[in-house]
């Protein structure tokens, strides 16, 4: 029940940033502690939210690997590995850049 439950909070996690997200693949190794994900597709609307001066037409993420501490969850970080990203960008057109906007990011 509880890995079900996991499993679901981890594919909402994850599906706003991958397209092809396989919760099957997901629910093989969640209670070894290893969770890896395989040629995930990323979704381009996610990357937007980033507003970035780039117009990004493909991103490809080779592997995904979550390390869960389950027997130590408030005391140890959950950590994320991503091996082989591929980023297919060009210049946003419409983008205006303001570098005092950009300091003002930075800062906060």
């Amino acid at each position: 029940m509880l890995e079900g439950v996991v499993a679901n909070l981890l594919n909402r996690f994850l599906g706003i940033y991958v397209k092809n997200f396989d919760a099957t693949q997901l629910n093989i190794g969640i209670w070894s502690g290893d969770v890896k994900l395989r040629n995930l597709e990323l979704r381009r609307e996610a990357l937007d939210q980033l507003r970035l001066p780039l117009n990004v037409v493909e991103g490809h993420l080779g592997e995904l690997t979550l390390s869960i501490p389950w027997s130590n969850l408030r005391g140890k970080p959950v950590k994320v590995d991503i091996e082989d990203v591929f980023l297919l960008a060009a210049p946003r057109e419409d983008a205006d850049y303001d570098p005092e906007e950009e300091e003002k990011e930075r800062t906060r």
